[in-house]
């Protein structure tokens, strides 16, 4: 159930992208670190003596780089060695994906590959009658928190056909909403594709898909990848500071945290500095007073909240200034701004962070407005 046709598959960067998780995953659970490794363990008959020489077809050097992809019989011989690596490759989100804009999706057919706990979390009777048939719930705010509680790629593929479901209804505030649900959850799961060395590819995916399409109020998605990856592993190192695998009994109170921490429970610099950044939809001219200090509001108190963060400083509430007070404007800067990034992240300043997160913020004359 679930498995993808050679027609979805041609060449497609979701594609790649799933096989390379799937190999990292075989690599992991076995112990190795290389292809020949893995090929040498499972199987050996194709390793060949010529010449003096041991050949082999280096058919896991394709997977590495998910130019390649396992026939049903090569899932099924690794999934005996390593229990749950075939749900890794044909997992239904990787097929949600494919579709999107090539295939019309069926929300209740793709609802029921889900896991079961997901199902129950998203379908309701469609009436009181005894055996009455399950229909996708209305998306709110309860069964959002639910599927994030759960951390893990059911729940982020059920937001997705949420995400389509709304789209297709022309219900933008509804896709917007869980366009930044969708974020925050990907911040959470993004763990696991950071430590398969993924995390550029699986965020760069969802944004292509997702988040760039998304019908945001305030303006374009302007997180890149750097940016994402810095806040995720600033997420994970303060919810829980030892590397903690992401799938242990642990998880969902490690999760659990997280989300505390993004809600502002813990502080509101998280709560700023880990949601979406946007720029402005100004094409049509200079902006209104209103455009501006909407925009510059949201800036200061992204760019405070990163500030706090970045300088391992306790940012409980924004100061004063981080109001936009309808006069004093920043003026436009066309230099990177440099922050302190934590050393063990090992981040370059090449993100959205170190272009917009000045802190604190300039004070000069006010820009040119239109009425």
């Amino acid at each position: 159930m679930g498995r993808l046709d050679a027609a979805d598959i041609k060449r497609d960067s979701v594609d790649i992208l799933r096989v390379r998780y799937w190999y990292s995953g075989v690599m992991k659970a076995l112990g190795c670190s290389r292809p020949y490794q893995i090929e040498r363990r499972l199987e050996p008959g194709r390793f060949r003596l010529k010449d003096g020489h041991t050949s082999y077809p280096n058919k896991w050097g394709g997977y590495a780089k998910g130019v390649h992809k396992p026939r049903v019989a090569q899932v099924r011989m690794v999934e005996s060695h390593v229990p749950g690596s075939a749900r890794e490759l044909n997992h239904p989100l990787w097929a949600i994906l494919l579709r999107m804009g090539k295939k019309p999706i069926i929300i209740a057919d793709w609802i029921a590959r889900l896991d079961p706990s997901v199902q129950a979390c998203v379908l309701v009777p469609q009436h009181d009658r005894f055996g009455a048939p399950r229909i996708l719930a209305t998306f709110n705010r309860r069964n959002g928190q639910k599927l994030l509680r759960r951390g893990d790629l059911d729940a982020l593929a059920a937001l997705l056909l949420y995400w389509i479901d709304a789209g297709h209804r022309k219900a933008l505030d509804e896709q917007e909403e869980l366009g930044g649900v969708i974020y925050q959850l990907l911040l959470i799961v993004g763990l696991d594709f950071f430590k398969r060395k993924l995390c550029a590819e699986f965020f760069t995916t969802f944004r292509s898909k997702v988040l760039d399409i998304t019908p945001w109020t305030n303006g374009y998605f302007a997180v890149d990848a750097s940016t994402f990856e810095t806040s995720l592993l600033i997420l994970h190192r303060l919810a829980h500071p030892e590397d903690d695998p992401s799938q242990t009994p642990q998880w969902r109170k490690r999760v659990r945290k997280m989300l505390d921490l993004l809600s502002g429970k813990m502080g509101y610099d998280l709560f700023y500095s880990m949601q979406p950044f946007f720029i402005p939809k100004w094409e049509a001219g200079p902006p209104t007073r209103s455009d501006w200090a909407f925009w510059e509001d949201r800036r200061r108190h992204w760019a405070w909240g990163w500030d706090c963060v970045l300088q391992g400083k306790i940012g409980k509430f924004p100061p004063d200034d981080a109001r936009v007070p309808g006069w004093n404007y920043p003026r436009h800067r066309t230099d990177s701004v440099s922050l302190t990034t934590p050393s063990d992240h090992g981040v370059s300043k090449e993100g959205v962070i170190f272009q917009y997160g000045e802190w604190p913020p300039l004070n000069v004359e006010e820009p040119c407005y239109k009425e």
